[in-house]
């Protein structure tokens, strides 16, 4: 098997990675935010660190999740996505996570 290649567009930064944060709290409401976030991480690849400081931009769980699951494939480090798994609150959260990476 050989090792899934990230081809993307830019590589974020962690300067690019707070800049989305700011650009995403701005928004006042859950699904804004959301929007938000699909719209500024189009385009970049992140690290898993990355991946969580993004998950923090949103104060519910289920935001968190979506948003842990929507970067998976722009991630560079797949290998270390167990401290994004281990970034959510809920077992079963956790436990979707890792059955949506295993497929």
């Amino acid at each position: 098997n050989l090792p899934t290649v990230n081809i993307c567009d830019n590589v974020a930064t962690d300067s690019d990675v707070t800049t989305m944060k700011t650009k995403i709290e701005d928004q006042a409401f859950k699904d804004e935010r959301m929007d938000r976030a699909k719209y500024v991480t189009k385009g970049y690849c992140f690290t898993s660190k990355q991946v969580v400081d993004i998950m923090d931009s949103f104060s519910f769980e289920d935001a968190k999740l979506e948003m842990a699951k929507d970067l998976y494939d722009q991630t560079t480090d797949k290998n270390n996505y167990d401290i994004v798994v281990d970034a959510l609150v809920h077992k079963g959260d956790r436990d979707e996570l890792k059955k949506f990476i295993a497929q």
